[in-house]
């Protein structure tokens, strides 16, 4: 892009039109490397600015390097999008983990509620209870059995 244009619009002011609106990628052009048209030039973010006199090959590798370098950008921008989207919905996931630990936790804690409600009269019932295995071992007794027959409970 020639930054000196015929015309109410420069040079600067069509490439940033072109890369904002179209997604076009743009090289500058300038005879002079004045500080202020610079600084304007680089606010549109060109792949390149040369100055003249530009050759052909100067031309074509500025040409092909821009085009190179904008299909990166391009899957960048594309990768980031994604990324963006698995961020979004890894959020909605934690969020539902997040919901569904308090369903657990207070699960959790009315089942040990119920537990103690339930080992008070097993516990201590006025008659002994044990549980055995398969093979006739003592698994389990109440605390009335364990101090009738003084054992330890485990």
């Amino acid at each position: 892009m020639e930054i000196k244009l015929n015309g109410a619009m420069d040079g600067i002011d069509a490439a940033e039109h072109i890369r904002s609106r179209l997604d076009i990628p743009v090289a500058s052009i300038r005879g002079t490397a004045e500080t202020e048209v610079l600084e304007r030039a680089k606010r549109t973010e060109p792949y390149s600015y040369l100055g003249k006199p530009v050759t052909l090959l100067q031309l074509r590798s500025t040409i092909e390097t821009a085009l190179y370098k904008h299909a990166a950008d391009k899957r960048l921008r594309e990768r980031e999008k994604q990324l963006q989207r698995l961020v979004e919905e890894l959020k909605a996931y934690q969020k539902e983990l997040n919901a569904r630990n308090r369903d657990l936790h207070e699960t959790h804690c009315k089942l040990e509620e119920a537990r103690g409600r339930l080992a008070d009269p097993y516990d201590f019932a006025p008659v002994g209870y044990l549980t055995t295995s398969d093979e006739g071992i003592i698994v389990e007794s109440n605390l009335t059995l364990t101090r009738l027959a003084q054992l330890s409970q485990k």
